[in-house]
């Protein structure tokens, strides 16, 4: 039996079935496809049928026949579908490294910030590995003080036992009748001037008070040369010296230990306290008490100043900043002298006092100074400081205790 069946090419070129067709047609249109296929195809981007002539294999995704319509670049053509893709992977690439960047920005900003602090901590380290060492340093030298200072006080001890009475001067005391003693040790040099006891008139209010006991009282305040006897005898004890720009006329040379040669002669200034203490500890005088001051300074009969009652001028006492610093001591002598012959108790400089002006905060200072107004050099005047502070108008005057 006789199947009559014709084979014919679909869209897609396969063959099908279909009848009322002959062998030698079938073979024909097989022919007529394969010529057709040999000169076009579809390109896999836009499916669209295209002429081998116009299309170009892609090298990224290497398929062939793509339209030149499609192509991207010359010399390594891509595709537009690869094209696109390389250039989202470029853009992702990009994005990656900005942020990439961005935190290596702050990175080194850190790192900077880190670096800064680093260095802070050095210098910090370096600071106070070298406050330790000042303070090892402190505390030998304040070993070394207390050990001299023992030794000294037994020196002292031993002096005081083995110093025999001392042999009377011819003047009479006039409140005993006894000779004034002399007194033989006296290592600073000092210029004694005799105070006997008896009533005298005290403060502002001039009320009566009495000195007990006769003592001796400092011709001057003590000056820098007889304080340099000190210093030399104290190799450790530190020298009068501030570090600070009014400070710099008074200031003593820390290395050879010595004042400026042209205030030799001045009163020794920027001394507190506890240094005119010590001075009269090696000296073996003491600071006057407030009424030992003033007795010395206006007699009995409660003059306002040294030398009288009348106002203070530059002829008598250097006061006011009118000579805009301390003058040698004694400048202003006999004119300025006090009734029992001291110098410079109005003027000059400030004089510690034993006394506490308020206790355990401030003591006395007495008889004014270069830089203050006349009220300050009155007699009854008081004025006071904190016992650790130095100034450039502030020394002090000694005083030594009789015994009849």
């Amino acid at each position: 039996m006789h199947c009559r069946t014709t084979l014919a090419l679909d869209q897609s070129g396969d063959i099908a079935a279909s009848g009322g067709s002959t062998v030698t047609k079938i073979g024909q249109q097989v022919n007529q496809y394969v010529q057709q296929v040999d000169k076009s195809g579809y390109c896999p981007v836009c499916r669209r049928t295209a002429q081998f002539e116009d299309t170009f294999q892609c090298t990224n995704c290497e398929r062939p026949q793509i339209h030149l319509a499609h192509r991207v670049g010359e010399a390594d053509p891509l595709c537009t579908p690869c094209a696109a893709a390389r250039l989202t992977a470029l853009q992702n690439t990009v994005a990656t490294l900005e942020q990439d960047a961005k935190h290596a920005k702050r990175s080194a900003a850190e790192l900077k910030t880190t670096t800064a602090q680093l260095a802070d901590l050095q210098r910090e380290v370096t600071r106070l590995t070298q406050v330790e060492a000042d303070a090892k340093k402190n505390a030998a030298t304040i070993a070394t003080l207390e050990a001299e200072k023992q030794t000294v006080t037994r020196k002292l001890a031993t002096l005081k036992k083995t110093i025999a009475p001392p042999p009377a001067k011819t003047a009479p005391n006039v409140n005993t009748g006894k000779a004034i003693p002399e007194i033989k040790h006296n290592p600073a040099g000092i210029d004694w001037r005799y105070v006997p006891a008896g009533k005298f008139l005290y403060g502002e209010n001039k009320e009566t008070r009495e000195i007990k006991q006769p003592y001796f009282i400092a011709k001057t305040p003590v000056t820098n040369a007889q304080y340099k006897t000190f210093i030399d005898a104290m190799p450790h004890y530190p020298v009068p010296y501030e570090d600070q720009n009014w400070a710099t006329p008074y200031n003593w040379n820390k290395a050879n230990r010595t004042p400026s040669a042209d205030k030799l002669q001045h009163p020794v200034v920027l001394v507190n306290h506890t240094d005119a203490s010590a001075f009269c500890q090696w000296a073996m005088c003491q600071l006057p008490t407030e009424e030992q001051w003033e007795r010395a300074a206006r007699g009995t009969g409660g003059c306002e100043y040294p030398w009288g009652n009348s106002v203070t001028s530059l002829v008598v006492c250097n006061f006011n900043n009118q000579i805009g610093s301390t003058t040698p001591v004694g400048q202003f002598s006999p004119q300025g002298d006090s009734p029992v012959g001291a110098v410079d108790m109005a003027g000059n400089v400030y004089e510690w006092c034993q006394d506490w002006y308020t206790k355990d905060k401030t003591r006395v200072l007495r008889g004014g100074s270069w830089n203050y107004d006349g009220s300050s050099v009155r007699c009854a005047d008081r004025d006071d400081y904190t016992p650790t502070g130095r100034s450039d108008n502030v020394g002090f005057r000694v005083a030594l205790l009789l015994n009849f």
